[in-house]
């Protein structure tokens, strides 16, 4: 009997406080705001006493206030909310789920550092996050053109009224805890622009619906639970993310018959087969196609030539084979070039790829290639190059990266790269390179400088008064400043660190590691370092199973304060 009346005293007092609250937005607002109960700022009031805000994120929606003032709010001339837009950090709500699950916090994006060239938005500054069911009365919110709730904590399905709001031009709910699949049936949404779901938990396949969204134009959804084929309709788009999925089969032909508006294509770590279409040299305006980790076979199509505005190529972690083709050297906006990759760029994290780097191509690196006016990494060790190594790098002033290692190159040690101010990483590493080093190579301002197993001969050349130019950086929004090349070249950078052992991750930056092993090398004149590297630390240099003779110069140690590691074959007599 008690707790029949109790519950009866609470519906009551519920009854009461949500009349009390209605009654106070009628008669205490300000007379802008066109209150009702069933109007934007009550939409929004409920939106906010329906989740959970640990952070205080929209502690400035009092309903005392205008809602047009209110955080992440705007509106249009009638006062009507056209736009909600509400960034996470994505931290708080990962916490709050398993570890297993798929949602990527937005400071967490170093997990997957190639994704989202056109799209990536960086989340400095952001202090909290919104957990709790996404809301379906979201759609209340009539006038609204944009609704952005990306790296949050919302759950559950999208609401199938979502699908149907006339106006909304952005739906952008990245990183959140979505489930579900995507619908087959819009009966709204014509305007809609921007389509974003990429890293929450949607199954299933990709509908055909979809390519009734005629005004869209960038539709991501990477790293769900995506499966069946690639849509033949995303050629039309002008970005287009399916990364991170488990698509199959062949990519489509179509992709590539309509794809005038094309500009980011990013089909990576799925497990797509077959040859590339060369249907896709038609898409001129692509700026980054991102093919890695998948299966794809044979070569990379001659029509990638006509790709003029290409900047981004990364063909690495598949089965190709056939030479590389000379027409990429038409592509003069090509700045990184990534035909294999020893890391695997999606190694650390939930999402395994079978595949691991096959790649098998025939004949040389064409000079075209290397000669690319705008080059900055080329990257593509182990793929069974082979021939002469490409003497021609052409002007080269914009080149920093250059991985050719473990290949089958003959031919004169290319010293012409000295000549490539900006040049500060090089491995030609396990090749069958002759000749001696010259002094004008630039090897002591390089962070890594690695020519060891090759037939190398002379003497390891004096570079010791030698002063760098400052060290490219970045400022760790690498998505911000429309620098596409940064991404690629943080990122092996940071692994081939890794990889040597040598890191050095305090104070300046990058270690630095020389490897002159197992050559022919008679003698050393001083350690190839720079004067204002020698007292930093993280300094590395690997000498042995060379034919040094001759005493070292150790008086150089006084003035190496940074030196790390030495390594030195037993013939060498030490001063």
């Amino acid at each position: 009997m008690f707790s029949c009346y109790l519950s009866s005293i609470i519906i009551k007092w519920t009854s009461f406080t949500q009349f009390i609250f209605f009654f106070f937005l009628l008669f205490f607002t300000s007379p802008y705001d066109a209150v009702s109960p069933f109007s934007d700022k009550s939409t929004l009031l409920r939106l906010k006493y329906s989740i959970s805000d640990p952070a205080g994120l929209l502690s400035s929606w009092n309903p005392s206030s205008p809602h047009c003032s209110w955080y992440a709010v705007r509106c249009d001339s009638n006062f009507r909310v056209v736009s909600l837009n509400i960034t996470g950090d994505g931290a708080r709500a990962h916490a709050h789920r398993s570890s297993t699950s798929t949602s990527l916090p937005c400071s967490d994006f170093g997990k997957f550092p190639l994704y989202g060239f056109g799209i990536r938005r960086s989340c400095v500054g952001v202090k909290g996050s919104l957990l709790g069911k996404f809301p379906s009365f979201i759609i209340d919110l009539t006038e609204l053109r944009v609704l952005s709730l990306p790296f949050n904590g919302f759950e559950g399905l999208i609401p199938d009224e979502i699908w149907s709001m006339k106006k909304l031009e952005v739906l952008d709910l990245e990183g959140n805890f979505i489930t579900g699949h995507l619908p087959f049936h819009i009966q709204g949404l014509k305007k809609l622009r921007l389509l974003n779901l990429g890293f929450n938990n949607i199954l299933g396949v990709v509908p055909s619906v979809l390519s009734s969204l005629d005004s869209l134009e960038v539709l991501n959804l990477a790293a769900n639970g995506l499966n069946g084929s690639v849509p033949a309709f995303v050629g039309k788009l002008r970005g287009v993310y399916l990364s991170f999925n488990q698509f199959s089969g062949v990519i489509p032909e179509e992709i590539g018959e309509n794809c005038g508006k094309l500009e980011h294509l990013d089909l990576s770590g799925n497990s797509l087969i077959q040859a590339i279409p060369k249907s896709l040299g038609n898409c001129v305006r692509l700026r980054t196609l991102l093919l890695y980790s998948n299966l794809l076979e044979e070569g990379i199509p001659v029509e990638f030539g006509n790709l003029t505005s290409l900047e981004v190529l990364d063909v690495s972690r598949n089965t190709l084979s056939g030479s590389i083709p000379g027409a990429l050297g038409n592509c003069k906006e090509l700045s990184v070039v990534v035909l294999s990759n020893l890391f695997d760029p999606v190694g650390d994290s939930e999402f395994v790829t079978l595949n691991d780097e096959l790649n098998y191509f025939e004949g040389s690196m064409p000079e075209e290639v290397v000669s690319l006016p705008k080059l900055r990494i080329l990257w593509a060790p182990m793929v069974n190059l082979e021939g002469s190594f490409p003497r021609n790098w052409g002007a080269c002033g914009n080149l920093e990266m250059v991985s050719l290692a473990q290949n089958f190159f003959t031919g004169e040690f290319p010293n012409r790269l000295g000549f490539c101010k900006k040049l500060h990483f090089l491995d030609l590493s396990s090749n069958n390179l002759t000749g001696e080093l010259s002094k004008e190579l630039h090897v002591p301002c390089m962070t890594l400088f690695d020519v060891s197993g090759n037939i190398l001969s002379g003497s390891v050349p004096d570079f010791s008064n030698n002063v760098c130019p400052p060290f490219p950086s970045w400022n760790g929004n690498l998505f911000q400043t429309g620098d596409i090349a940064s991404p690629y070249a943080s990122y092996f950078s940071s692994k081939a660190r890794e990889r040597t052992l040598f890191a050095s991750l305090g104070g300046v930056g990058l270690s630095v590691f020389h490897n002159f092993e197992q050559n022919n090398f008679t003698g050393i004149q001083s350690l190839p370092i720079a004067l204002d590297r020698m007292e930093k630390s993280g300094y590395t240099l690997l000498l042995g199973e060379n034919k040094l003779t001759g005493p070292f110069p150790t008086y150089l140690f006084e003035k190496c304060d940074g030196l790390d590691t030495l390594l030195l074959n037993d013939q060498f007599p030490l001063r």
